[in-house]
């Protein structure tokens, strides 16, 4: 296992949210992959964009974590380890396509709007760890509140 290999940074495609310790895409990531300018949208709210990308990050976390017994393990895992960042950037995009463009998917529907990418790439086994991002058997390490975000 590499938790801990490296801090949650920022790039041109993902933020570092450390308020609910998951990352955020950028309009940039968007625009370069999903060809949309999501300041040519008409949103009313002064900061709609950035609170459409914060949602698109709560919905992929939410789904992420919702049977998870070590929440606060898969947040440091997802958080910290870098090779797991590409898998976060492949969810978050999957989720703000399927935000824009809506799929007729009846297992999208049943998942209450959760992109099949996100989907799949969350029930993936991770290399080096074993289980997916999803598992929610016991077993996972946890974390002491103590050590929780020490450092990162």
């Amino acid at each position: 296992m590499a938790i801990f290999d490296t801090k949650p940074y920022n790039d041109d495609y993902m933020t570092y949210d450390y308020t609910t310790h998951f990352y955020m895409l950028t309009e940039k990531a968007v625009f370069d992959n999903l060809g949309e300018n999501l300041g040519a949208f008409n949103m009313q709210a002064p900061n709609s964009t950035n609170w459409w990308l914060r949602r698109i990050s709560r919905e992929v976390r939410r789904y992420v974590l919702a049977n998870s017994q070590s929440p606060d393990y898969v947040l440091a895992m997802l958080a910290t380890d870098g090779a797991l960042r590409p898998l976060v950037l492949e969810m978050l995009l999957a989720q703000a396509e399927e935000e824009l463009r809506p799929s007729d998917n009846e297992r999208v529907r049943e998942s209450g709007g959760i992109a099949l990418d996100v989907q799949d790439v969350a029930n993936r086994i991770l290399p080096g760890y074993g289980h997916s991002m999803r598992y929610c058997g016991g077993g996972l390490p946890r974390i002491a509140p103590a050590a929780l975000y020490k450092g990162w």
